[in-house]
């Protein structure tokens, strides 16, 4: 079983660094994408409000670094998608097909979901020991990343932020080069 743990974040600025745990954790069974989204299906385990063996959807995203790691996000808030897919995948019928080891992109593509394969990195990990790490962030935080990674070109929050960061100290270094020859300083 591939396993991954839920976590959430609500800091005001995008952050992977946990604020607390969910209230379950997932046993990963697909990633797909539609409408120019992509969506994790997990099975819920280890829920302490008895939800074990029902389906979760999620819309994710993920923010790569240049070291070609990477952190996987959640929207806290489903949208309508999310609530579509999830109460698709817990009729009792889908939950047999998915149990019996059915694709959840196949199940999708025959339900007539337009599903395609996504193109995000690993979600769980490649072991069956290490859990696969998923942060749940505000809908801000995440539509900002989706935004970041549009515009963006693939280039992460962090590698953006700290980019403003050294324009800014660059600005600062002009404006003083600029004042001391106005005022006839030189360094």
């Amino acid at each position: 079983m591939k396993k991954i743990d839920f976590g959430f974040n609500d800091d005001e600025k995008l952050n992977s660094q946990w604020s607390g745990i969910e209230f379950y954790n997932g046993e990963y069974l697909d990633v797909v994408a539609y409408d120019n989204s992509d969506y994790l299906i997990t099975r819920i385990v280890d829920s302490y409000r008895g939800l074990n063996g029902n389906i979760d959807v999620r819309e994710i995203a993920q923010d790569y670094y240049s070291d070609g790691s990477y952190v996987t996000y959640a929207n806290k808030e489903k949208n309508g998608i999310c609530i579509r897919l999830q109460n698709l995948l817990n009729n009792p019928k889908m939950k047999d097909r998915l149990s019996r080891g059915d694709m959840v992109y196949d199940v999708l593509r025959e339900q007539g979901i337009p599903v395609y394969m996504s193109h995000l990195s690993d979600v769980p990990s490649k072991s069956n020991i290490v859990p696969g790490i998923v942060t749940s962030v505000s809908s801000q935080n995440f539509n900002k990343l989706k935004e970041s990674k549009r515009i963006g070109m693939g280039i992460s929050m962090y590698h953006q932020a700290e980019e403003i960061k050294r324009l800014r100290q660059e600005i600062e270094r002009l404006k003083n080069e600029n004042l001391d020859r106005q005022t006839g300083r030189h360094m």
